[in-house]
């Protein structure tokens, strides 16, 4: 698909929590619930690809349809596939920074940058974020104090 879009355009592969109980994202599981091996070699070569630059938008949303439980599992599939792939990852969470978190102690040594996507929260979520070593991204709806509490090298500008 990279090549049907101009050489300057770059992309992120990923399953956002909100399709984790999709048909789609459904098909790419085993019984057990893991990726097939097809699942695995068809991320593996997007990911090689030198225009796919970040895993994501991947992540945790306890607010949204899909079962948590299906959430984590196919969020921490992907999470080990940018570690072996050592692509950042770009992060939706929602009520799930506890979860997040811990993933990332796991994780954190293989994958080189953590993003929040179109972060929302408060001062003090933000310097627990920050202290873990993650970048925040802040759209048009955030905390005017967290954004001023991220260091501008580890902020992004978003428009959704």
């Amino acid at each position: 698909f990279v090549a049907r879009f101009p050489s300057n355009v770059y992309f992120s592969i990923g399953i956002h929590p909100w399709k984790a109980a999709s048909p789609e994202a459904q098909q790419l599981l085993d019984e057990s619930g893991a990726f097939t091996h097809t699942a695995v070699e068809s991320f593996r070569s997007l990911l090689q690809h030198p225009r796919v630059v970040l895993m994501g938008e991947i992540g945790l949303d306890k607010l949204c349809d899909a079962p948590f439980d299906m959430q984590r599992q196919l969020f921490e599939q992907q999470l080990s596939l940018a570690a072996e792939m050592k692509k950042p990852v770009i992060l939706h969470v929602v009520k799930a920074m506890d979860e997040v978190l811990a993933l990332h102690r796991r994780f954190s040594s293989q994958i080189p940058a953590w993003i929040i996507h179109g972060f929302r929260g408060n001062t003090q979520q933000a310097q627990q974020y920050l202290r873990h070593g993650f970048h925040l991204s802040f759209g048009p709806h955030h905390h005017p104090a967290a954004l001023q509490a991220t260091p501008p090298h580890r902020r992004f500008f978003e428009t959704d």
